[in-house]
């Protein structure tokens, strides 16, 4: 608990309190800080608003309880005020505006609000709203000179370098589970890959045999006709122990794929084994939707995202597949992979169920998590881990009226044509920072794509060579023995604070596909695995443009 101060006091006791408050402890500190304004300035109530966040609200009229729907009002007016989040406002309330928001908190007594914006790092991040009953506000802008109170702005400062960095432990948290989920689905997939190599030598004994009995039963139909059935089994099963390796392996076979045809067919083979109760539909609202992959597994992405749609479904219901065109958006959140600003095919695969709650939509991609007693939890990490092979992303939202609806993010056939034929650099330079036996390989990777590496062993030496020349260097790939996550972030600030323009791809043990690392500075850092050539490829052009195909230009 903050004491409460007036003047610099309060200031210092504030930041004190802060700047020493966890990550778990900062919404308790912020609350406290909330109190200390309102002390300092003889408010009777003090909140802070904050986009997509509960508001943050304390009462210091400790003579009369706070009222009920005081929350309520203090959100409705914060929603009304949006507009004026940008520049601090003395406000007198109208019992009878129009705004419901205003409405309702002069009708609380609550007739004098002076605004105040919180600014985070890089823009507003919220808004304090410091209220009273009598004693108005002097505006900081109008007749009379500036009276906002000093501690109100000082204090939101505070607030919103607060708010910043607990924006950025949230991100940073995202990103570590996103990084566990990628290497869990790898372990599934080296374990997957494992297991069938060893099926496949016994089922290749198994049909050698079969072939011996079927020549030694013609004389007898049925038991004939048994080892034909047997033989045919083992060669379906053949099929699925293919899959299985090609799952191991990562293949990945150019080949155009009609997603409407494709989703067609998939709705015919899964219809007999969804309830006649759940109706299926398709929604095609680009015509001729194509991208580039293998066939069969995105077919696999289709049939696990309807049943796992149709298993939400507990009585009468919809299953709606949409295919339609859009554009990406890099800032907008995925669970899986990140978006570039090109075109994407988007299937969406929205159902009438029971939804999924917040805690479950964390793990719903993590390989052997299921909420079902019979569900082997494999379905919706395979998809996830097939998504994130093909150079998609994917996220899951709350369907309008209830249910879920699954979003997975394809490249254009044009656009997956470019990814896998890889535009040639012109020499541009690429630094590669790492062990000389690690170097190597990007080193090759990267002069293959037509991009000239200079390889660097150490950090500093790299941060020396930027700043002798910050111009001539298009990208940096970085390779470190770091364990935390926050150590990468520390980094890549570094590098940024040095180039803030230089794309930079922090290289990890794995096979992890590029995804964009949020919250350095505002700019562009990618994680990406190691060990996948492919993956450093993609890095590469991610860097380059985010795919758009410019080229990197140095430091701006």
């Amino acid at each position: 608990m903050i004491a409460a101060k007036g003047g610099r006091g309060a200031y210092q006791s504030v930041a004190a309190s802060l700047a020493a408050a966890h990550s778990a402890e900062l919404a308790d500190a912020i609350d406290d800080a909330l109190r200390v304004l309102g002390a300092c300035c003889s408010a009777r109530s003090v909140a802070l608003a904050s986009p997509g966040r509960p508001i943050r609200k304390a009462w210091l009229a400790l003579e009369t309880p706070a009222p009920a729907d005081l929350g309520e009002a203090l959100r409705a007016f914060a929603m009304e005020r949006a507009k004026d989040a940008v520049v601090e406002r003395a406000l007198v309330l109208d019992p009878e505006a129009k705004g419901e928001g205003e409405r309702r908190l002069a009708r609380l007594g609550l007739l004098y609000v002076h605004l105040v914006p919180v600014r985070g790092r890089h823009d507003v991040a919220g808004l304090l709203l410091l209220c009273r009953s009598s004693r108005p506000w002097r505006d900081r802008f109008g007749p009379g000179g500036p009276h906002a109170p000093t501690e109100a702005r000082q204090i939101a400062e505070l607030i919103g370098l607060a708010l910043e960095r607990n924006r950025l432990s949230e991100e940073r948290g995202e990103v570590k589970r996103r990084l566990r989920q990628s290497q869990r689905l790898e372990i599934a997939g080296a374990t997957a890959a494992g297991m069938a190599h060893n099926l496949n030598n016994v089922l290749a004994a198994m049909l050698g045999h079969t072939e011996t009995a079927l020549e030694a039963s013609r004389g007898n139909t049925a038991v004939y006709n048994a080892v034909v059935s047997i033989k045919n089994a083992g060669e379906r099963a053949g099929e699925l122990i293919e899959n299985l390796l090609g799952f191991g392996r990562r293949d990945f076979v150019e080949k155009v794929v009609q997603l409407g045809a494709l989703c067609e067919e998939t709705i015919l083979l899964v219809r007999p084994s969804i309830p006649t109760r759940i109706r299926l539909e398709l929604r095609e609202r680009s015509d001729g939707a194509e991208t580039i992959g293998r066939v069969e597994e995105i077919q696999q992405v289709l049939f696990n995202l309807i049943r796992n749609a149709a298993q939400a479904i507990a009585n009468e219901g919809e299953v709606v597949l949409t295919l339609e065109t859009r554009s990406g958006d890099p800032s907008l959140a995925m669970q899986i992979g990140a978006l570039a600003p090109r075109e994407y095919v988007v299937l969406e695969v929205r159902d009438s169920g029971i939804g999924i709650d917040a805690v479950a939509r964390l793990e719903i991609f993590r390989p052997f998590y299921t909420t079902r007693p019979a569900g082997t939890g494999l379905g919706l990490s395979t998809v996830a881990d097939i998504v994130s092979e093909h150079g998609g992303a994917l996220r899951v939202l709350d369907a309008p009226g209830g249910g879920s609806v699954f979003e997975v993010w394809f490249l254009t056939h044009d656009e997956a044509a470019r990814t896998v034929f890889l535009p040639k650099g012109e020499g541009e330079p690429v630094l590669v920072v790492a062990e000389r036996a690690v170097r190597e390989k990007i080193e090759d990777v990267v002069a293959a794509l037509g991009y000239e590496p200079l390889g660097l062993s150490h950090p500093r030496e790299a941060l020396r060579v930027i700043e002798g020349d910050p111009d001539n260097y298009h990208a940096v790939f970085l390779c470190t023995d770091l364990i935390e996550l926050d150590d990468y972030f520390f980094l890549a600030e570094r590098f940024h604070s040095v180039c803030p323009t230089l794309p930079l791809t922090i290289l990890t043990p794995g096979r992890t596909p590029p995804t964009l690392l949020g919250g350095v500075s505002g700019r562009q850092v990618w994680l990406a695995g190691l060990d996948s050539s492919t993956s450093i490829a993609a890095a590469l052009r991610l860097m380059f443009g985010s795919g758009d195909g410019s080229r990197g230009a140095g430091c701006e």
